[in-house]
């Protein structure tokens, strides 16, 4: 099996990583205190990392749903009232976490499994 991510560098730099927001998750906890009192404050999002890469005229694809979380904005400057969010900025947000990287790597590591596969043999008995 050849290890594409640890002898071919750029081999990670050719997928592609998209992430679908599915949906967010509200603060509710107690508030320590010194946080601010603010409302709406996302805390986790559910979200779809695909990862996808194309070698000639094979495509690979590997899908996994998670659920990072985001910290509790240390005060009310730059905070963005729940109503204002943009997909965009979400997104943003996840890619800044370190928990990005690890599930990139994760998806990249299928993408590699399954450049690696050896194909599947017909059972004795079908095969003609």
């Amino acid at each position: 099996m050849t290890n594409l991510i640890q002898n071919n560098p750029s081999f990670y730099d050719d997928i592609n990583f998209t992430i679908n927001i599915e949906n967010l998750n509200l603060f509710n906890g107690i508030l320590g205190e010194d946080d601010p009192n603010l409302e709406n404050v996302v805390n986790s999002v559910n979200a779809t990392y695909i990862a996808s890469y194309s070698n000639g005229d094979k495509h690979y694809e590997a899908v996994h749903s998670f659920s990072p979380g985001l910290p509790y904005p240390e005060s009310s400057d730059n905070y963005t009232d729940y109503s204002s969010l943009t997909e965009s900025q979400i997104i943003a947000w996840l890619e800044q976490q370190p928990s990005d990287a690890t599930y990139k790597h994760s998806l990249a590591l299928s993408i590699e499994e399954q450049v690696n596969a050896k194909p599947e043999l017909a059972l004795p008995w079908l095969a003609s």
